[in-house]
């Protein structure tokens, strides 16, 4: 897409620089503020909303190097420096939100007159080498070099070494540099990769496998993103690609050892035989037009040189080289001279090795794994001077039966559109034997999961024939050390040393000498383990048994008899016609509250009180011939029973709300079919699936294995908040949903609910060890049937499992009233009425003054929902697994942040939203989904919750109604009959 393509700016004429800034911008709405120091040219974007880091930075770039060329008063301008902030009139500070770096590329705007670069020498630049290390072993010294390139951006760096052992190497240490780069706020990876791995690698560090980059916010615990350098060595890399055959590489090892002679080359492939043209280097050929003679090279003497070179390399499929001594500028493009110097034949060892004759070209068609990831590679890094300054991008290629999977990675993601061409081209070009497919990624170097994926099918693939990822290694020397999470603090990354625990000592050796002294034990040590007689061990084994058997029915009896005597705690105030609304994750405010929409409210200034109940939101009990083993949670089975009911009444609703008692509560589909006819989509039908204590992993659950894909609409609204994606603490909901015999039945391919035109699929042939699990499981049921005939507890094992409940919950948890996670201290509304689109529809209005009379205040320190808070883990991957599931069904998906009470939200609640929210913004760019945020909508309008995290009917009427306003959501998805889903 061009930037400002309709309006181009005449040739020849000035603009100010101002005015050039905001041309080259265009994005409405932002203030710009510009300075001009030296070489350097400083832009401030300002705006109510600070805009989008990402944004302005490709923006100047194209508008700089492609669509708006800087004025001519600025051509000395080699480094552009752009900050963003958020203007708020309230105050007048100079806090900034973000700093980008651009590089002007001076080659790029004044391109001369130039010789055809076709298979020209790609050179080093020929900037300053960094100062050369007195010392490579101390950190300090390494740190210095690299604050040298990033000290202006106010980053601190420290460095520090790690130890690694290569599991290709005997008895051969490699080290990894780790690299921390501290700042007061959070570093950008794509602003500081490269210019920390291109200095690294100038310093040309020895013994090193690579090196971890690490930003870290000062304060912060943990680091913010790492990154992965190959520290590869230059030389190692020519010796590689020159070996397969790679003309460029071959090209540049002999510029490096022809360079005292001033003589430069270039090389052209021609068949079977390499094409050396020796030529003076430039300066040289200049002085010699002013009278400065020089003596050009003969041919004995630059054989000495060219050949020893390349005899080593042994390029792959070149079985000779004709070297040219040509005495003034000349190319390799410019084909054969007709006038040398002189002319040198060499015979090369592919000559007289048949390996070596065949080319890598020829061993890619053939299957060879390795010689199809350097083409591949190859063809992705076209410019060979940032392949070795910065690493460039890396290619791993895994074959998995008929399909080939290609992992590319470099500092910053490759580029999704570029990549996929490129590779899926040439790969259908090769026609590779047996290869049907292939499935492309794309990773930041150092990340163990994908950050996209792309598919392409050469011929078509039955559904047996698809495969899951392989696993692809951090690199292809490094197969079991993938760089972790660290669980250290970023500010301690040395080793660290073991400390004497003599009070943990003393306790386990008193505890085995216990043990052992029982009789009951013995120490396993193979010094001290007896030889056993054949008859000790049976007679040991029946005693043992028989004891074990008679203690089994005793437990039984005593079981039994406390059980006939125990009585359930009478529920108190609990209605049947009431949910339990368990934990739930939640939202975090970042943006400052925004006026409500007019529309949604009355003259008193409550949102209009819906409709009475109809056909489509009418109190709904679950349809009687709904019938499924339980999934161990009631309102989670009645939620099925009544999209069952509707599948079959209304169809496949256009919108699904999933998510948790937030979502069940906080989104009214009658308010939103209503308010979306106003804006012009008419018939559009949505159901609120919500789940009580439904986390990430739950809505996976529901959407993949318990719903079909034809019961799943064209538009999925995912409502909750920072909650359902904590991995830190135990998602109980999820456990005890696949402990049920409704999740067994599911993994044995049953459906709770049969869409109407569906039919039983026909079992497909299983596997050998689906087999021998089912088998097993048939025997255990007979089993567990046989004996429960003799036991006197198994007609009972409800109420043992509810006495055990009830033990566990009597432990002494902090209760956390004012979040429902605790179903029996919510406050129950008796209005509260289940509709048939699945909504809760609930009237009572919180009031804090009342409610904490009521309720004891639970701070966010004490909240088990945010216990050990960690967004990356089990959510996480069941975020990516839902996304994934949309895009194969072709399902827009939209996230949104529901709202939340100033009252809830203290100072660590608003920390982990913060993250939460931060953490969204970075996934739905990643991943493709969309994020609305309306954290912090009506933090004070009490009138719209029905506790200090929830809302209630008049707060779900008013999310709907600015939802169905907002533009960002593509309602057209779900406006289509979306019955004949695929």
């Amino acid at each position: 897409m061009l930037l400002n393509a309709d309006r181009q700016v005449p040739v020849g004429s000035q603009l100010s620089i101002t005015q050039w800034a905001y041309q080259a911008l265009g994005i409405p709405g932002i203030e710009l503020k510009v300075r001009v120091r030296e070489t350097q040219l400083h832009i401030s974007c300002e705006g109510r909303q600070c805009p989008d880091a990402t944004v302005v930075m490709a923006r100047f770039s194209q508008a700089i190097h492609q669509d708006f060329p800087l004025p001519d008063q600025l051509k000395t301008i080699e480094r552009v420096y752009l900050y963003g902030r958020h203007r708020d009139d309230a105050e007048d500070g100079e806090n900034l939100d973000w700093t980008v770096r651009l590089e002007v590329n001076p080659s790029e705007l004044h391109k001369q007159e130039r010789l055809s670069s076709l298979q020209r020498p790609l050179r080093l630049p020929t900037s300053p080498p960094p100062t050369p290390l007195t010392n490579p072993e101390d950190p300090r010294e390494i740190a210095r070099q690299l604050e040298a390139i990033v000290g202006h951006l106010g980053i601190r760096v420290k460095v520090s070494f790690k130890d690694l052992e290569d599991s290709q190497s005997l008895n051969q240490q490699y080290r990894r540099l780790w690299v921390l780069c501290e700042a007061t706020y959070t570093p950008d990876p794509a602003l500081l990769g490269q210019p920390i791995a291109q200095r690294l690698r100038e310093l040309q560090l020895r013994g090193f496998r690579d090196a971890a980059i690490l930003g870290h916010v000062r304060g912060e615990a943990r680091p913010e993103w790492m990154l992965r350098v190959d520290l590869t060595p230059i030389d190692r890399i020519l010796d590689t690609w020159s070996h397969w055959g790679d003309v460029g590489a071959i090209a540049e090892q002999l510029n490096r050892a022809l360079a005292d002679r001033q003589l430069q080359v270039s090389a052209a492939l021609k068949e079977y035989t390499l094409h050396v043209f020796c030529t003076p280097q430039p300066g040289v050929f200049a002085r010699r037009d002013v009278g400065e003679t020089f003596p050009f090279p003969d041919r004995e003497s630059v054989a000495e040189v060219v050949a020893p070179i390349l005899e080593r390399l042994s390029p792959r499929g070149i079985v000779g080289a004709i070297v040219y001594g040509i005495d003034r500028p000349y190319e390799a493009a410019f084909g054969e001279p007709t006038s040398p110097r002189w002319v040198n034949w060499l015979n090369l060892p592919a000559s007289g090795n048949s390996k070596l004759a065949k080319s890598t070209l020829s061993l890619a068609q053939d299957g060879h794994l390795g010689a199809l990831a350097f083409l591949l590679e190859r063809l992705l890094n076209p410019d060979l001077n940032q392949k070795l300054l910065t690493g460039g991008i890396r290619v791993q290629i895994r074959r998995k039966a008929d399909l080939l999977h290609v992992m590319t990675e470099a500092l910053v993601c490759p580029q999704q559109t570029q990549v996929v061409e490129s590779v899926s081209k040439f790969l259908r070009q090769l026609s590779l034997t047996d290869i049907l497919g292939v499935r492309v990624y794309g990773r930041r170097s150092g990340q163990k999961q994908p950050r996209w994926s792309y598919g392409v099918d050469f011929k078509p693939r039955t559904a047996s024939n698809r495969e899951m990822m392989p696993e692809f290694a951090a690199t292809e020397t490094d197969m079991g050390d993938l760089l972790p999470s660290p669980e250290w603090t970023v500010l301690d990354i040395r080793p660290a040393t073991t400390a004497p625990q003599p009070g943990w000592q003393v306790f386990a050796t008193q505890l085995h000498d216990r043990l052992q002294s029982t009789q009951l034990f013995i120490d396993r040590s193979p010094e001290k383990a007896p030889s056993w007689v054949p008859h000790h061990r049976l007679a040991t084994a029946l005693v043992w048994g028989i004891s074990g058997l008679l203690l089994v029915g005793i437990a039984d009896l005593v079981l039994s008899s406390a059980l006939d005597s125990w009585k359930p705690a009478a529920s108190t105030n609990t209605p049947t016609t009431a949910l339990s609304v368990p934990d739930d994750p939640e939202i975090e405010p970042i943006s400052p509250s925004t006026a409500a929409d007019e529309g949604v409210f009355d003259s008193s200034g409550f949102t209009t009180t819906p409709p009475p109940a109809s056909a489509s939101a009418s109190a709904a009990a679950p349809a009687g011939d709904y019938s499924f083993p339980t999934f161990n949670s009631q309102q989670f089975d009645n939620q099925l029973a009544l999209y069952n009911q509707y599948l079959k009444t209304v169809g496949v609703p256009d919108v699904l709300v999933v998510g948790s008692s937030r979502s069940l509560r906080g989104i009214d589909p009658a308010t939103l079919e209503t308010a979306l006819a106003r804006e012009g989509y008419p018939n559009v039908r949505v159901f609120n699936f919500g789940i009580n204590g439904a986390t990430a992993q739950v809505v996976n659950l529901l959407l993949k294995q318990v719903l079909t894909p034809k019961q799943l609409p064209k538009l999925i609204i995912w409502a909750d908040g920072a909650r359902a994606f904590n991995s830190g603490r135990d998602d109980r909901t999820y456990e005890a949903i696949t402990l049920s015999e409704g999740y067994k039945q599911t993994l044995n391919g049953a459906k709770p609910i049969q869409f109407p035109e569906e039919t039983v699929e026909t079992p497909v042939d299983k596997s050998f060890f689906q087999l021998v699990r089912d088998r097993y499981q048939n025997i255990d049921d007979a089993l567990n049937q046989g004996l429960s005939q003799y036991s006197a507890t198994y007609p009972q094992r409800e109420t043992l499992r509810s006495a055990i409940f009830s033990a566990i919950s009597a432990l002494g948890k902090p209760s956390t009233p004012d979040e429902p996670g605790n179903s029996q201290e919510v406050p129950s509304d008796p209005t509260e009425v289940y509709h048939a689109n699945g909504f809760l529809d609930l009237s009572v209005r919180f009031d804090p003054k009342t409610y904490y009379q009521q309720y004891s205040k639970v701070t966010g320190s004490y909240d088990g929902d945010y216990q050990s808070f960690q967004l990356r883990g089990k959510q996480a991957t069941a975020l990516y697994s839902l996304v994934e599931l949309a895009q194969t069904y072709d399902i827009d998906l939209v996230f949104v942040n529901l709202p939340l009470t100033a009252e809830y939200l203290d100072a660590v609640r608003m920390k982990h939203e913060r993250d939460f929210q931060q953490s969204m913004l970075r996934s739905s760019k990643e991943l493709g989904f969309i994020f609305r945020d309306l954290s912090q909508l009506w933090p004070t309008q009490h009138s719209y919750f029905s506790d200090p995290s929830h809302l209630n009917r008049y707060g779900a009427a008013a999310v709907s109604e600015k939802l169905a306003r907002d533009p960002m959501i593509p309602w057209s998805a779900g406006s289509a009959d979306s019955i004949n889903n695929p």
